[in-house]
């Protein structure tokens, strides 16, 4: 075959794959019906994607359109987090490198992942309850190498020990809640163990001055969760959580922001390009879901 025209032909070739991709991408992959469909029903059938990218490797269920798509569609999720909470704290001069990182409701372990590859701490726990998103936590630390670096906590914590009923979201698999129903038609949930923050922390041999940070993020039971953990306040560990006070009951907003008050000085917005600190006071401000810091 003359070399002309075998150079030709794979000109063809690509550009016939290129259109190809580009048509399913234009007709398939932008119709969100057609796409979730396709990924539930590779969900039900047990198959997970996995991506690499810059926050580290990660294994998702292909029906989680919220961490886990943001991880295959973007190839991110909010990767700053944990390193702009902790350079606050360094120029505060409230950081110590080579603590540990505590993160409450650590879904699939994207932040836990963040945290250790960034270098700023030695090791960290884990707490998830809800089992596919620990199971699949589990895999994701074997697939940074951090596992033995790692404790996972297949538990929630709350104010008291015992049990709960954690509410499943069909499809946002880390919006899974024990106080709320975190969708419409979302009817599923299951019974977890509960313990107190102080308490599991405690059976575990990590002290309050062994923490470098905090991060909690658990839709709506915040409160609960802060009001087990007052040993841990008491010795002013910094905390980044998902602050959302339409989520809270007014008498556990109240006690909730007596004891921040009590034990904690200053409060910082994430979520903005300049974050501020402010006193901790101006938390009763805030009526929008935002990411604070608290030292």
């Amino acid at each position: 075959m003359l070399p002309d025209l075998v150079e030709l032909r794979g000109r063809y070739s690509r550009w016939r794959r290129a259109f190809r991709r580009r048509l399913v991408e234009r007709t398939v992959l932008r119709r969100l019906t057609v796409r979730d469909t396709v990924l539930a029903q590779l969900s039900e059938s047990g198959t997970l994607l996995y991506r690499e990218c810059g926050q580290g490797n990660f294994f998702t269920d292909p029906a989680d359109f919220s961490v886990g798509g943001a991880l295959v569609w973007r190839g991110e999720w909010d990767p700053q987090l944990v390193e702009r909470a902790c350079a606050i704290l360094d120029a505060a001069g409230h950081f110590r490198a080579g603590q540990v990182f505590v993160n409450i409701g650590a879904n699939i372990g994207v932040q836990v992942v963040s945290a250790l590859r960034g270098g700023r701490f030695a090791r960290a726990v884990a707490f998830e309850p809800e089992p596919a998103n620990a199971a699949l936590l589990v895999r994701n630390l074997a697939a940074n190498a951090l596992a033995d670096r790692v404790v996972v906590e297949r538990v929630a914590l709350g104010d008291r020990p015992g049990s709960a009923y954690l509410r499943l979201h069909p499809r946002n698999k880390g919006a899974h809640s024990i106080n709320l129903w975190p969708s419409r038609d979302g009817r599923d949930s299951i019974e977890v163990p509960v313990e107190r923050g102080d308490a599991a922390l405690a059976r575990l041999a990590v002290l309050p001055g062994d923490i470098g940070l905090i991060l909690i993020d658990v839709e709506g039971y915040e409160p609960e969760v802060m009001e087990g953990l007052e040993e841990v306040m008491a010795s002013r560990v910094p905390l980044v959580i998902e602050f959302a006070p339409e989520r809270y009951a007014p008498v556990s907003f109240r006690r909730f922001l007596d004891l921040l008050n009590r034990y904690y000085g200053q409060v910082c917005p994430l979520d903005t390009a300049t974050p501020e600190p402010r006193p901790v006071s101006a938390l009763a401000e805030i009526r929008n879901q935002i990411d604070v810091l608290i030292y």
